[in-house]
């Protein structure tokens, strides 16, 4: 399998987590000193805060979707992603989506994101 065709199957994977309630088991997805970097101040450091920030979001947005547009290698063991997401809120049905940029580096033989960090089309989170 390629490095595209791996890091795209990953990005299926985490975005099947997080359509499920509580986003359950997304923290895994992540390396222990990943970094979370959403839009405005604050940044989120670690897989427990990050797991709990997506918790929360998943009670407001719902069916995420990413598309990853670009792969590459960027070091032995490390990979940028660049996508776009799309998901809904919950309670008015209201579109949202935007673009993101993944870090992946490969840890015991297994791919994490190291880095998170998108922006809204629209100015939403």
């Amino acid at each position: 399998m390629t490095l595209n065709d791996t890091i795209k199957e990953m990005t299926q994977r985490y975005a099947a987590a997080l359509n499920t309630a509580g986003a359950v088991g997304v923290g895994d997805f992540f390396d222990d000193d990943a970094d979370l970097l959403p839009p405005g101040p604050d940044n989120l450091k670690g897989r427990a805060a990050i797991q709990a920030f997506w918790t929360a979001a998943t009670e407001v947005f719902g069916e995420p979707r990413l598309t990853t547009t670009d792969v590459a290698e960027i070091a032995p063991g490390c990979a940028r992603e660049i996508g776009t997401y799309a998901a809904r809120v919950k309670a008015t049905g209201a579109a949202v989506g935007g673009k993101y940029v993944f870090i992946w580096r490969k840890i015991d033989g297994k791919w994490k994101i190291w880095t998170d960090i998108w922006t809204s089309h629209q100015g939403q989170t």
